[in-house]
């Protein structure tokens, strides 16, 4: 069993404690608290984002107007501040919400603002949340489900801390240019699947290339030391290595 501490955060701010237990309740479609190890009394749940790409375990944590955070404002990667009717037309709730978890807010990843029914188009809240970079929902006056839902996809999208790769993006067929792709004869459904978890995989690809930058600099042979054949031969493997990771089929060149 894990530490409930040591994950990645979803901080809902809310007026009530009933209030944002309903919407983690909506919001939550795989709950996995059980699994985890709680050293101190705490409501918080934990939620096991799965998707066809990764999968991964976020803790979700409630802080209400007369509440104290219960986690550490730098493990929160996502913030939602819930809204009722009543508070849409009152920006000090907006802006007290955004700073009332130690900065949380400014660092999130994900930004949020949720009402329970629609905000008006081009109002203040609408243009506070613009300027907030916040997606604004509407979590019950939109139809069924379409708040709670565009909150999940919004998530999903965020790459969290500790996320575990799905088995079968790693058990694709070595990367292959587009013509060769095009003519594999495959179907419009399975080349369209195959062609994202590729992308996902040349996008992770390309950020383990940027973090071996510092062990290349490293290995680089000083000034002055070493012939220039070594040289050229050590920059033109770290440019094979980008280029691979960016796609291109370098067996082919």
């Amino acid at each position: 069993m894990s530490t409930l501490g040591t994950l990645p955060v979803i901080l809902i701010s809310s007026f009530e404690e009933a209030a944002a237990k309903a919407i983690v309740s909506e919001l939550i479609d795989n709950d996995v608290t059980d699994t985890y190890i709680q050293g101190e009394q705490s409501g918080d749940r934990v939620w096991k984002l799965v998707n066809k790409y990764y999968t991964a375990n976020v803790r979700v944590h409630i802080l209400t107007d007369n509440g104290q955070l219960g986690v550490s404002p730098e493990s929160i990667e996502a913030h939602i501040i819930h809204l009722t009717d009543e508070e849409l037309e009152d920006d000090s709730v907006w802006c007290r919400r955004a700073t009332g978890a130690s900065g949380a807010w400014r660092r999130a990843a994900v930004r949020l603002v949720v009402a329970d029914c629609d905000a008006e188009t081009g109002g203040p809240l609408a243009a506070w949340s613009a300027a907030q970079r916040a997606e604004l929902l509407a979590w019950r006056g939109a139809p069924p489900d379409d708040g709670p839902e565009r909150a999940r996809d919004a998530l999903h999208a965020h790459v969290w801390p500790g996320l575990q790769r799905e088995g079968r993006a790693a058990r694709l067929p070595p990367l292959l240019s587009s013509e060769s792709w095009s003519s594999s004869g495959g179907s419009d459904e399975s080349d369209s699947e195959a062609e994202e978890l590729r992308a996902v995989e040349q996008a992770e690809a390309f950020a383990a290339a940027l973090g071996s930058l510092g062990a290349a600099a490293a290995a680089r042979p000083p000034a002055g030391a070493g012939s220039g054949t070594e040289r050229l031969d050590h920059a033109e493997a770290l440019v094979q290595a980008f280029c691979r990771a960016l796609g291109y089929d370098m067996d082919s060149c």
